[in-house]
């Protein structure tokens, strides 16, 4: 429990940015739903439409105001940690003028039909709206050049180790083993050893921030490391040519590094989101579709001939295992680290697909395939239920019963009825194992669209 909320720590930072960008995004779709349904209030007055139903719709676009302005003040306050600026120009908007006079106006038609106050409430909703709008662009400007910040000096470390390692390549060039100046040639890549721990360092401090870090550089990493530890190991044992052979690897290693480095960033810049989180929902929610399919196409085996079975069996084993290496990519790849939530389910897939290569499918191969499935699943809801500030509760996937019943009726996982995401709750509640502290990773607030809005 207490690695887990260690690791809950490590992981805050990126669990509030998106929530902050979540809530922006939600300021402007309740002021731009406000807008049509002040269309709506007008049109019905032009058409002298009956009062009761005008002053019922009025009440209701009043309340949809008061409930602006409490979501204006709580991304207020949440914001601050990640701008300032940002912060400063809500509360601006909170106490402006326009503000409290278009709150004058929702009272003021509310109270009798009016249609002035109603085309001016209409006319000061759309400036509000502009005004959120260039908040919002600001703010995401803001969180993208700061990260964008963060990547170039990743990259510009990763390209002076580059450097170095083209040096050590040129440098070694015709030394033979009894060379004295191969201690010098291990002393360079003895420091590119420590540069690269500087800068895993620093990967894992962005990776804490955003999810457009691209799983594959972890494994690159790897086997940076692996290659850099086998050279030095070469020359000490006077194996130079194994040796250099190694230097090129990382070479190698250093370049390819930096290029998915190169595209992270890049898509980090040209998304709506720094945080990265929606994209991480929707890998997520495909991911769960694609392993729903895989299931029923297992379960359907028992209704085929043989010859059918075993064509059907390797398209299985083919999908398992491919699916089986996304969810690797998305939750990282952390070798030697036993993992809960979605990579538990990594770990059931395993097992399927050991049956699968064995053609040995029985009931239990539907058990484990239906928990995959329940832990994806899972995995969506914690993130899609409400109340950052609140205490929260989540069921984990163990608790689930594992019938054809659940599994049909937990496929709607795109309820948009909560106003926030909550992922913590369970985790912070109930005991949780020593294995679960990198599905902290996963559980990150993201606010959903607010059902009343089309009220």
């Amino acid at each position: 429990m207490e690695q887990f909320e260690k690791q809950l720590d490590q992981y805050m930072e990126m669990f509030e940015m998106a929530l902050a960008e979540q809530k922006l995004n939600e300021l402007a779709e309740q002021i731009e739903n406000m807008i049509k349904k002040q269309s709506d209030i007008i049109l019905d007055i032009n058409n002298k439409e009956d009062e009761y139903i005008i002053n019922k719709k009025t009440t209701k676009q009043e309340n949809r105001f008061q409930e602006f302005n409490q979501i204006l003040e709580e991304t207020t306050e949440l914001i601050n940690k990640f701008s300032g600026n940002t912060s400063n120009q809500l509360s601006d908007l909170s106490e402006s003028s326009i503000n409290k006079e278009t709150e004058k106006l929702m009272n003021e038609q509310n109270q009798s039909v009016n249609k002035n106050a109603s085309n001016n409430t209409k006319k000061n909703l759309k400036d509000i709206e502009e005004i959120i709008s260039e908040i919002n662009n600001s703010f995401k400007k803001e969180l993208s050049d700061k990260l964008s910040k963060e990547f170039i000096k990743i990259i510009e470390n990763l390209l002076s180790m580059s450097n170095q390692q083209e040096k050590i390549i040129s440098e070694s060039e015709g030394i033979k083993s009894r060379s004295p100046y191969l201690k010098e040639i291990n002393r360079k890549q003895d420091s590119i050893d420590r540069q690269l721990n500087q800068i895993t360092k620093q990967l894992t401090d962005l990776s804490n921030s955003t999810f457009y870090i691209n799983p594959n550089i972890n494994r690159q990493i790897g086997g940076l490391k692996s290659s850099i530890s086998k050279a030095i190991s070469n020359v000490e044992q006077k194996k130079v040519t194994t040796a250099f052979n190694e230097h090129e690897k990382i070479l190698k290693y250093i370049n390819n590094i930096t290029y998915l480095l190169l595209l992270s960033m890049e898509e980090m810049q040209s998304s709506e989101s720094a945080s990265g989180f929606e994209k991480f929902m929707e890998s997520l929610e495909q991911m769960s579709n694609k392993q729903q399919g895989i299931n029923q196409m297992t379960m359907q085996l028992g209704q085929m001939s043989m010859m059918q079975q075993k064509s059907v069996l390797e398209e299985l084993l083919k999908q398992q295992s491919e699916l089986r290496q996304k969810l690797e990519e998305l939750i990282g790849d952390n070798p030697g680290e036993k993992t809960g939530g979605l990579s538990n389910a990594g770990n059931e897939m395993d097992e399927v697909i050991l049956d699968l290569k064995n053609n040995n499918i029985s009931r239990k191969t539907i058990e484990r395939q239906q928990r995959i499935l329940s832990k994806m699943l899972d995995s969506q809801k914690s993130l899609t239920q409400k109340d950052f500030s609140k205490k929260r509760i989540s069921k984990t996937a163990s608790n689930y019963n594992l019938d054809s019943d659940y599994v049909n009726q937990s496929l709607d996982i795109k309820d948009k009825n909560a106003f926030f995401i909550n992922a913590m709750e369970s985790a912070l509640k109930e005991d949780i194992p020593m294995d679960y502290q990198n599905i902290t990773r996963l559980y990150f607030l993201n606010l959903q669209r607010n059902n009343n809005n089309d009220e």
